[in-house]
């Protein structure tokens, strides 16, 4: 296995801990080199966001790298691009369903025995469903975001005829093409940037045949053979993949909840990340070893108190604990969490917190 150094794009100092830079690494299989990142500490979780991805030209974009970067302060969280694209050797990528779960298989070995958490979004989807239905000893939770098992495409494209045409031209037009409708209902700027991301990722070839390749094979029928508890999430006003597709996958898995998130970005880096983010961590931190609770009992404490409208000062008051401590309780909280306003404390305390677990403020 080699690595390569650390990778901090943004220029910045960065303004976090050493350990969630992205550093890179290869791994063989089938004989060719697979680039990797890991990020973070914890139980590890496989994140995928679809399968034209390049590690670096994904970090550049501060949105996905916020993402990464949250979930890497629970999870030690690994990455890849796919052979055939990406920082993987190129050459002709292989996206059958057999070559796909090989790597999946391949990439759960490298973060050792343990059951990973799963988290895959789009047309990465359908590779996990089967995944987690072969190996359910492998799979501690699976959460799949703006994906489907029916036969929709799941990276939207052309027709045949015309993508033949804007992979012809002079200059191919495919890479814009695919941009525009992946990146529809997301806010400005996310378009022209997922162009020169995927232009980075795949040529004309593997991005076309990425297009062009069935959307989910037998995924439908493994769905209903998932034993691991699972989240699918979905924004109601998904551009690319409607909500009622969404729902109809929830439905086919046994135990399956369904979120449904206010928005119409389809990517899952795109749109407001809070809602994502605040559904997200408490289902993947359920039941995880050493940490059933998710928040300390003090913790607890401040959060309900959040949702009684108190202030810093009166919950000080109210615990006998000085303000920076209370300060730095939410700081903590907000971490483990996943969320950045008090309003998303107090709805994850609503949800979470047991009845008579805390006395009501004075």
């Amino acid at each position: 296995m080699e690595v390569i150094a650390a990778c901090d794009p943004s220029g910045q100092r960065p303004d976090v801990d050493a350990e969630l830079l992205q550093v890179i690494g290869f791994i063989t299989h089938r004989g060719a080199h697979v680039a990797y990142a890991a990020t973070g500490t914890g139980p590890p979780l496989l994140l995928d966001v679809g399968c034209v991805h390049h590690l670096e030209a994904f970090w550049r974009h501060a949105p996905y790298r916020r993402l990464v970067r949250r979930l890497s302060r629970r999870f030690t969280v690994l990455r890849w691009d796919r052979p055939g694209f990406g920082m993987s050797d190129r050459g002709p990528a292989d996206l059958s369903a057999e070559a796909e779960d090989a790597l999946v298989e391949r990439l759960a070995d490298v973060v050792g025995g343990a059951p990973v958490a799963i988290v895959a979004a789009g047309n990465a989807g359908p590779t996990m469903v089967r995944f987690a239905a072969a190996h359910p000893e492998r799979v501690s939770r699976l959460a799949l975001f703006g994906t489907s098992v029916d036969a929709r495409p799941l990276v939207p494209g052309p027709t045949g005829e015309a993508l033949e045409l804007l992979a012809a031209a002079v200059a191919p037009a495919i890479h814009d093409a695919t941009a525009a409708a992946l990146a529809a209902g997301s806010e400005p700027g996310v378009e022209s940037w997922l162009a020169s991301a995927l232009e980075a990722a795949a040529d004309v070839g593997a991005l076309a045949g990425a297009l062009a390749r069935p959307a989910v094979d037998d995924t439908g029928a493994a769905a209903e053979d998932i034993r691991a508890p699972t989240m699918v999430l979905h924004r109601l006003d998904d551009a690319v993949v409607p909500r009622w597709s969404g729902r109809a996958l929830a439905a086919r898995i046994p135990g399956a909840r369904f979120v449904p998130l206010d928005g119409a970005s389809h990517l899952l880096y795109g749109g407001d990340p809070e809602p994502v983010l605040a559904a997200l961590l408490p289902f993947l931190l359920e039941g995880a070893d050493g940490e059933p609770s998710l928040l300390s009992q003090r913790e607890r404490e401040v959060a309900h108190l959040v949702t009684l409208g108190l202030t810093n000062a009166e919950i000080g008051r109210e615990l006998s604990i000085r303000p920076r401590t209370v300060d730095a309780h939410l700081e903590h909280i907000r971490t483990k969490l996943g969320v950045n306003s008090r309003a998303r404390i107090a709805a994850w305390s609503v949800r979470n917190q047991p009845p008579g677990a805390v006395a009501s403020a004075r």
